[in-house]
């Protein structure tokens, strides 16, 4: 279902991307497959909980190295 939402956006290779309300990442895992290219884009997960941006940088550790910025944000 995501990426029928996400090709709806039309994300192309390149873009810079928001996930705002990224939870642990799974969406920003879907994004940065999408828009990744030979040129550097950027990648920005945001979510309200430490808690879970911790987590998503584990999963971005370990399983899904990628270049993506998460942060906390109200």
């Amino acid at each position: 279902l995501h990426l029928l939402a996400f090709r709806a956006l039309q994300i192309q290779p390149g873009m810079d991307c928001l996930d705002i309300g990224c939870g642990t990442g799974y969406t920003t895992v879907l994004l940065h497959a999408m828009a990744q290219s030979e040129v550097r884009n950027r990648i920005l997960g945001i979510d309200i909980s430490p808690h879970a941006i911790e987590i998503a940088r584990g999963i971005f550790r370990s399983a899904h190295p990628i270049d993506a910025q998460l942060r906390t944000q109200n």
